[in-house]
């Protein structure tokens, strides 16, 4: 019997790994996705373990190399949409649970690589909403007014996670310079 779930974590990686790590802990494993919902299957809890790496930034031949790499260390790979197009930015990465860490980025500089796209998407959506307020905001019309307030709202939430992932290059950093 598979169980759907709907779910938007706004591209915070990190917190969707987390919960479908603990969908895994209540035994349920991942089938498949889609733009917005997850479908699962029953397991054993705590069978399997999940990993999301964000590809957003490789190109179509970079991300199937990638795959078919992952694939031969035994993973299972399942794409995702981050946004509402069908880029497949998102990778997640099934094995079999163990007690052994699942990262697959694991030095400081890996990881800072590893953020700095998912970054610099989130800046990029940030100053076109921004730039798209600021515009709008100069015209009167009424239709230009709601759409004004949508591109603020728009720019506040790509903003949030441009914040976070800056926050964790800069955490990255300082450890970094005191293992030095």
């Amino acid at each position: 019997m598979s169980k759907k779930h709907i779910r938007y974590f706004g591209g915070f990686i990190e917190t969707e790994q987390r919960w479908l790590n603990r969908m895994s802990a209540k035994g349920y494993r991942l089938i498949r996705t889609g733009k917005l919902w997850f479908e699962f299957e029953e397991c054993e809890p705590n069978q399997y373990e999940y990993y999301i790496d964000f590809v957003g930034h490789k190109s179509n031949s970079e991300k199937k190399h990638y795959m078919k790499f992952l694939r031969d260390f035994g993973y299972r790979v399942i794409t995702k949409n981050m946004k509402f197009n069908n880029n497949k930015e998102v990778l997640i990465i099934e094995r079999h649970h163990d007690d052994k860490p699942f990262a697959l980025h694991s030095t400081n500089e890996d990881k800072m690589t590893y953020y700095k796209p998912q970054r610099d998407a989130y800046f990029i959506l940030f100053l076109l909403s921004l730039f798209l307020f600021i515009r709008n905001s100069f015209v009167k019309e009424e239709w230009f007014i709601l759409s004004t307030w949508l591109f603020l709202v728009a720019s506040v939430i790509t903003f949030l996670p441009t914040l976070f992932y800056q926050k964790h290059i800069n955490q990255l950093k300082k450890e970094a310079e005191l293992s030095e």
